[in-house]
């Protein structure tokens, strides 16, 4: 998420007085904005604090305060500092601005969309802020408000590249993998050495069931970054769909070097060592996570893989259950697939072959 900056405004110094009538309210405020720009936080406390003895119904000085208080991470207080700056009818955009940020850093993310949407009622084509609330609808998961303020965002401003990728990603999340696909292949086109829209389009062109497309992506990305985790394990897992066990074996062997107890590491690392048909190895990893994730979806998915190679053919019906659980399920399919033709399962073939197909393909 974008961050926010806080504006401070320098002034000429003068000391603090012992009391304040309402003409000096202004001055105080300035003053106190300036000790926040030279990271004189409690003397910036002291003077926002003068200033509201001076005049309790002006909005200003509390903005000051909160502002100060944030800057010494006291976020509770400052909150509180900052809303009653709002409850005063304070309409400064900066407000606005700096609530929303703390509420979203403290997880209050209701309340932060509540400070979006008021702000945004008045200042409907404020770029910076549509952008930053469908930001926190993306946190939310509720990707179809998210995708509606990034393009609105994007609508206002069509070059701005960080808000076309949120897009992207958004729509990723929402399996829009078409439209998704439309936006990141503009980044990338743009920003040709931005890894992380590299790959979310080599995510994206997965998602199209286009694996041989999404390595190109992961491959440029790694040639840019070879120590990017996220692109490495994206590389790992298309490789073992595609069916290259090795290179998927690889991956997860360099990422184990640096990860070494990242439990879906070591599970992708087991399902390489699977197809490998490396199954004492595969166990070894697999206990492991066991050992402290016995739920994990994927624990069962190769639990069940080891039962299939022992001959379990009651494990097929298990593997079709997880299929339901894991979103992600192209890999369960594939092991549906292949153990259904082991146990000769016909109407399991057929049903995994429609599972299988790409995407492209499918009927909607």
């Amino acid at each position: 998420m974008a961050m926010k900056f806080f504006l401070f405004f320098a002034v000429f110094a003068f000391n603090l007085p012992s009391y304040a009538n309402e003409s000096d309210y202004d001055r105080l405020v300035a003053r106190a904005n300036s000790f926040i720009r030279m990271g004189q936080l409690q003397r910036a406390i002291e003077f926002a604090a003068t200033a509201v003895n001076s005049n309790p119904n002006r909005p200003e000085a509390f903005i000051v305060w909160g502002r100060a208080l944030a800057s010494q991470n006291e976020n509770q207080q400052a909150l509180l500092k900052y809303e009653q700056a709002r409850s005063l009818g304070s309409y400064d955009r900066e407000l606005f601005v700096e609530l929303s940020s703390i509420y979203d850093v403290t997880k209050n993310y209701d309340e932060a969309i509540g400070v979006y949407q008021d702000w945004l009622s008045n200042n409907p084509h404020d770029v910076e802020l549509i952008h930053q609330l469908g930001l926190t609808w993306l946190i939310l998961k509720k990707y179809p408000e998210a995708i509606s303020n990034l393009q609105n965002a994007l609508n206002l401003e069509p070059n701005e590249h960080n808000i076309r990728q949120n897009l992207g990603y958004a729509l990723l999340r929402n399996r829009e993998f078409n439209k998704a696909d439309a936006q990141l292949e503009q980044v990338v086109k743009a920003e040709p050495k931005n890894v992380e829209a590299l790959h979310l389009l080599a995510q994206t062109k997965a998602g199209l069931g286009q694996l041989d497309s999404a390595l190109l992506y992961l491959n440029r990305a790694l040639e840019i970054n070879p120590k990017y985790s996220r692109a490495l394990k994206t590389r790992a897992r298309i490789r073992l769909l595609s069916k290259d066990a090795k290179g998927a074996l690889n991956d997860y062997q360099l990422l184990l070097s640096i990860h070494s107890d990242d439990g879906a590491i070591l599970l992708g690392a087991a399902g390489a060592l699977l197809a490998l048909n490396q199954i004492k190895e595969a166990a070894v990893l697999i206990d492991k996570v066991s050992a402290t994730s016995p739920e994990h979806p994927y624990v069962r998915f190769r639990q069940t893989q080891l039962a299939i190679r022992k001959g379990d053919s009651k494990a097929l019906t298990t593997l079709v259950k997880l299929a339901e659980k894991i979103s992600d399920s192209d890999e369960v399919w594939q092991e549906i697939a292949w153990a259904a033709k082991k146990f000769n399962n016909k109407q399991l073939i057929k049903e995994a072959a429609e599972h299988l197909q790409p995407r492209h393909l499918k009927k909607p």
